[in-house]
């Protein structure tokens, strides 16, 4: 993903808007984007083509203003919309659904507190209408409030066939892989279904506390209370937050107990 330019700029200078555009179409996508950089070319501008990848961007980058397609491969706008109000980065996010379909404008605007509703074939006279005013506003609210972003608490998005699930990345204990899915354990709950490959999934998480344990396991160390030994070639791993029990088990293959013994002492030397 590239990365924005900074918010932060030169006294008297201004401040670029970070605008996201969720479309699935890709022509319907260049026109919007084309249409927005005729009203303000210094526009950083974001794509993504599914809800997943909206949601990582708007968590990740600072974004100003959504314009959010209805009809997306994933999940419907609405939810998106709705799944963008419950998170801290997206409650007051202002967004602008912009589609073809006959939903209840009224209803848009009362149930996701939307900005407008621009209805798909549009004139690049309407869109103006609608985005000049707004891009106008939250240019001179961003310049005038502008100031340096709080560090963001990392998290982890995880898609599964039925619901995408955004999990703060310290409240993993372990993940584990069967068949084709992987079920991520975490103190409070367990999430099944995510479909990816477990490298991949591992590489996601990027921490240097989250390490393969296990051709089925991977573990959050930093959560590791015990190690209990069952044979020459495999271990238990017991955690702190939570009872374990059969169905939560972790367990650490003598592939990797070097490693990660090496990175859990390497973690308690740097506390101290």
């Amino acid at each position: 993903m590239r990365k924005s330019e900074t918010d932060q700029t030169a006294a008297g200078e201004r401040a670029a808007l970070n605008l996201l555009v969720v479309e699935d179409n890709y022509d319907d996508m260049e026109y919007v984007c084309d249409s927005l950089k005729e009203l303000d070319t210094g526009l950083n501008i974001y794509k993504a083509g599914k809800a997943f990848k909206a949601l990582e961007m708007i968590h990740e980058s600072q974004i100003d203003l959504v314009l959010l397609d209805v009809e997306l491969p994933d999940m419907n706008g609405f939810s998106l919309a709705n799944r963008i109000r419950n998170m801290e980065e997206g409650s007051l996010l202002p967004i602008v659904f912009i589609t073809g379909t006959d939903a209840n404008p009224l209803m848009a605007h009362r149930k996701y507190h939307c900005y407008d509703y621009i209805k798909k074939p549009f004139m690049r006279s309407t869109f103006n209408q609608v985005m000049k005013p707004l891009l106008k506003g939250l240019a001179r609210q961003k310049n005038r409030n502008s100031r340096p972003a709080l560090e963001k608490e990392k998290v982890v998005f995880l898609e599964t066939k039925e619901d995408i699930f955004i999990v703060k990345y310290d409240d993993i204990l372990f993940a584990e892989i069967s068949g084709r899915t992987i079920t991520v354990y975490l103190a409070d709950r367990t999430i099944s279904g995510v479909k990816m490959k477990f490298d991949a999934f591992i590489e996601t998480v990027d921490s240097p506390d989250f390490l393969r344990c296990h051709k089925s396991y991977a573990v959050n160390i930093r959560k590791v209370d015990q190690i209990k030994k069952i044979d020459y070639r495999s271990w238990d791993i017991l955690f702190k937050d939570i009872k374990q029990t059969d169905s939560t088990k972790c367990m650490l293959s003598k592939t990797y107990k070097d490693s990660v013994f090496a990175a859990i002492n390497d973690r308690k030397d740097d506390e101290g």
